[in-house]
């Protein structure tokens, strides 16, 4: 039986490495309301989330993870006149949830939608989920 747990453990671990090896995540730095805060970019998923939502690799939960499962653009088009951020617009459909600016390391402005929980998203992200999810429906 010990030995059983003990290869069942091991079993883990490397499945677990081999995840983190060969995963296309990295982590990069926002700077929102004058604080430091850690993203998780994955390029597999096509998504920037701030880094306390990552429980796993490749595994999230939080407000914002979940509201890409939500995110839709269909009834945006009367609210993006203007040139407006599509992602930005569809951050507000969600309740509690806020629009921020980030700077990245070389000032260059990111548009991030802010969560109850303190959970950020890039609005790229949002966007792109929403529109991925009305071409499936």
């Amino acid at each position: 039986m010990r030995h059983l747990v003990i290869r069942m453990l091991l079993l883990v671990l490397i499945s677990f490495s081999s995840t983190l090896v060969y995963s296309n995540t990295s982590e990069i730095f926002y700077t929102v309301h004058g604080k430091k805060v850690a993203f998780i970019e994955d390029q597999e998923k096509r998504l920037l989330i701030s880094k306390n939502c990552q429980k796993a690799a490749h595994f999230y939960s939080c407000d914002a993870f979940n509201a890409l499962k939500k995110a839709s653009a269909r009834n945006m088009n009367y609210a993006l006149g203007g040139g407006k951020n599509p992602g930005a617009i569809e951050c507000l459909s969600f309740r509690g949830a806020k629009t921020l600016v980030g700077l990245d390391s070389s000032g260059n402005e990111w548009s991030l939608c802010a969560f109850e929980d303190g959970s950020l998203i890039d609005s790229g992200s949002l966007d792109y989920y929403g529109e991925k999810h009305d071409l499936r429906h």
